[in-house]
This record gives structure tokens, sequence and C-alpha cells, in this order.
């Protein structure tokens, strides 16, 4: 049973990795776009909005998103085109989208290191708290660069989770053991799909 876990542990182990690899081969290139684009003084207004034709449809989840989409969201974050009324800096992201997609990334990666810190008691498997630990790190790294990318762009990141990434934690939080590690894996997979 034991080695059917580990096999189990081992295959998500691989698959997720594939997924994490695209997933940062997106965030690369939407950091890349973040960086090339001007600042203040390239500004332009070319109407973009939620619901246009670029294929975003108002969903701003990981899920929904393509590379082309997350690298035209994330070229967005300059566009000074209009200004929101609570922030008044000249670098200014005013597309609820974009916004959006940001606090639901940055409270997506806290569940995800809180859910590693919490492997590294409860899991059973080695193999699991091994890849815990790289979550944590990855993570880590990528919540440190995305609360950077928001603060330049004047984007108020929520220091804790959205309720339902707590409710994620709150449950997993009760298991231990062989019971931690099945459920802690299959949800990894499920988020990263």
């Amino acid at each position: 049973m034991a080695q059917a876990l580990d096999d189990a542990i081992f295959i998500k182990t691989e698959n997720f990795n594939n997924m994490k690899t695209l997933f940062y081969a997106a965030a690369v290139c939407a950091a890349l776009s973040f960086t090339a684009c001007g600042g203040p003084n390239s500004a332009k207004n070319d109407g973009f909005s939620p619901s246009d034709s670029s294929g975003t449809s108002g969903d701003t989840s990981m899920s929904s998103m393509t590379n082309a989409n997350m690298m035209d969201t994330a070229s967005k974050m300059n566009d000074t085109s209009n200004t929101m009324s609570s922030v008044t800096t000249a670098n200014t992201v005013n597309d609820k989208g974009v916004i959006e997609f940001v606090k639901k990334a940055s409270s997506g990666g806290m569940m995800e290191v809180t859910l590693g810190k919490i492997a590294a008691q409860n899991a059973q498997s080695d193999r699991v708290k091994n890849f815990a630990a790289m979550i944590v790190s990855d993570h880590t790294a990528a919540g440190n660069e995305l609360k950077s990318m928001a603060s330049s762009n004047s984007i108020m990141v929520d220091p804790g989770m959205m309720p339902d990434h707590q409710k994620h934690v709150d449950m997993l939080k009760a298991k231990t053991g062989a019971a931690f590690d099945k459920a802690y894996m299959d949800m990894m997979v499920t988020d990263h799909k």
C-alpha cells in the first residue's frame, strides 16, 4: 500500500513538474513584459477591457488565461491612460481584470506556501515533504516578485488569503500521515491544472 501511494505521488509530482514548467514560462513572459513596457510616458489608450476581443472574458483564473492573454494582461499593467480615483500615482493599473488576477494569484500563492509548511509537519512521505519544500521555495519567490510588480503598478495586495483558499488550508490542516499525503498531492494537481 505504501509503495502504491509513493508511486502515485511520484507520478503526480512528475505531472505537476510539467505543469509547473509551463506556468513559470508564462510567468517569466509576463514578468518580462512588465519590465519591457515603458513607464508612465508610454501610456496608450487601446480600449482594453476584461470583455474585449483579446481573449479574456472577465474570467481571470489562471486556468482560463493563455500565455498570450497573460502577456497582454501583463502589458496592460503599465497602461496609464486612465486613473483610479483611489490611487494617484502615475504608474497605475486600472483594469479590474488585471487587479483581480493579481489578487487571486497572490492569495493562491499564500495558500501554496502555507500548505507546504503544513506538509513539513503533517506529511508522512519524504517525497511529499520534499515536494512541499520545493513549493514553498518556488511560491515564496513568485509571491515576492508578484508583490513587487503589483506595488510598482499601484495594486494593493491583501496580506491574507481569500476565503476559498483559507478553506483549503483549514481542510488539510486537520489531516496527517498518508491521508494528508493523498489529499495534499490531489489538491496540488487540481490547483495546477
